[in-house]
């Protein structure tokens, strides 16, 4: 590099699907079950290390009483990369990268997690009433300060 900043931008194949782990067995008689697991390189790139941004960070937030058919998302970031696990209900996520290929996957609480790096086109509907999506994300978000908004609407999302 010549010293210029390096920005990654994701394709469809970036996009990762996991399966939930488990249940397993513990010693105290209870059962583990593996929600997101990353390797060490996965983990790198969750947290984005070679990307420099103020809005570093580490976020849980759940998506909570969604109503059946609603549409949520729209929108793709530049920095943010997310894991989306749904908790309750059935949610159709709708995904598409700058090349233009489209996929849609549907979680539930028994199927696994979604990976969504950055520049990737993001929807959701909600197919049952109630349905509630967990999100981490690798960044951090006050409402209050402009400095730290990171999501940019579909009609932004192009090469």
């Amino acid at each position: 590099m010549d010293g210029g900043i390096f920005i990654k931008i994701s394709t469809f194949k970036d996009v990762r699907f996991k399966a939930r782990g488990g249940p397993w067995a513990t010693k105290s008689g209870g059962k583990l079950e593996v929600l997101v697991r990353f390797d060490f390189f996965g983990a790198m790139d969750f947290l984005n290390f070679y990307q420099n941004s103020g809005i570093r960070g580490l976020r849980l937030y759940i998506v909570k009483e969604l109503p059946d058919g609603e549409v949520g998302g729209g929108e793709f970031h530049k920095v943010r990369q997310e894991i989306l696990m749904v908790t309750q209900g059935e949610v159709l996520f709708i995904i598409e990268d700058l090349h233009g290929v489209k996929k849609e996957i549907t979680l539930t609480p028994e199927t696994g997690v979604l990976f969504i790096p950055i520049w990737i086109l993001h929807t959701y509907v909600a197919k049952r009433p109630g349905s509630e999506i967990l999100v981490l994300a690798n960044t951090d978000f006050d409402p209050q300060d402009p400095a730290t908004y990171d999501s940019y609407p579909k009609e932004e999302f192009h090469l």
